[in-house]
């Protein structure tokens, strides 16, 4: 509900601060903040691009968008890619993805 205001302290900490480019956990308070999957997205990438390394608490954050947009088959390529950069999911991350399978089950059904 408070996303716009977390979004607006984000920005202005980023802007005064040039280490907090690259704070993981200012970027994940944020994400945890929206529940916009095209948001999330598009954060993480620019925290990407400000070369920050993404970890598993920010992917738990897309998984979560993910569950909520129904997207199990992106869900599913998340947990691959996070196999591939050597990020071990863990039972969280493994159940909000079959929790994506179940939205994404009750949509079709």
């Amino acid at each position: 509900g408070k996303y716009a205001e977390a979004k607006k302290f984000h920005n202005q900490v980023l802007q005064q601060d040039s280490e907090a480019r690259k704070n993981s956990p200012l970027l994940t308070t944020l994400l945890n903040a929206s529940g916009n999957l095209q948001e999330v997205s598009a954060r993480m990438l620019d925290a990407r691009g400000r070369g920050l390394e993404l970890d598993i608490a920010h992917y738990g954050c897309l998984l979560k968008a993910l569950r909520r947009a129904a997207e199990a088959d992106r869900s599913f390529r998340v947990l691959h890619t996070m196999l591939e950069k050597g990020i071990e999911p863990t039972v969280v991350e493994y159940t909000i993805t079959l929790g994506a399978c179940d939205q994404a089950f009750e949509e079709t059904h």
